[in-house]
């Protein structure tokens, strides 16, 4: 594998929702429609799901050329295999009542990892949190934060990365809480 990282492009907003449009939802056809907009909206589960995959589309390529969405996409040569949604803690809304603490502290939170089918299990999770890591690090962030299940028995709870993953990198366990860790990393 000839692994590279790009941060989310303004310049190139469509390359993220073209990634998700290039995947095989079958597992959990309700995620075929998310574009990454879940934790961006405060909207209540069920209007969340009355809405428009399109419109989820829509939304993701405007929030990239406002800048109001980062995150990383790692390419295998020039084909898009896995992404990582993680940016400031701030602009995920439906997580205020987890997060709010962190609010204007400089905490990055990495929320969704989506890894082409053909890629998992060879450590790209991994290679996306390590670089996310280093990039905010890099900006001046005090820390990143995440909220990983304390044990993955399926593919549905998957997506938010593994609690050993977390740890390995140094994360601590700040509280547990109906099967989901909040784990922090301090730079």
């Amino acid at each position: 594998m000839n692994l590279h990282v790009k941060s989310l492009d303004k310049l190139n907003p469509e390359e993220l929702p073209n990634f998700f449009d290039s995947l095989d939802y079958s597992h959990a056809p309700h995620w075929s429609g998310c574009y990454c907009r879940f934790y961006h909206e405060d909207d209540t589960d069920i209007d969340w799901t009355q809405r428009d995959a399109q419109l989820n589309r829509s939304e993701t390529i405007e929030a990239i050329k406002n800048e109001e969405m980062n995150g990383f996409i790692v390419y295998d040569d020039e084909k898009a295999v896995g992404w990582l949604n993680a940016q400031p803690v701030e602009r995920f809304k439906r997580l205020i009542p987890v997060f709010s603490q962190y609010y204007n502290q400089k905490y990055a939170l990495s929320i969704c990892f989506v890894i082409h089918p053909e890629y998992r299990n060879k450590g790209l999770a991994t290679f996306l949190l390590d670089y996310a890591i280093n990039t905010y690090k890099a900006l001046g962030y005090k820390g990143m934060l995440a909220l990983p299940p304390k044990e993955v028995y399926d593919i549905q709870k998957a997506y938010r990365g593994t609690l050993n993953m977390y740890l390995k990198h140094g994360y601590e366990i700040m509280e547990e809480k109906d099967g989901t860790c909040l784990v922090k990393l301090d730079f």
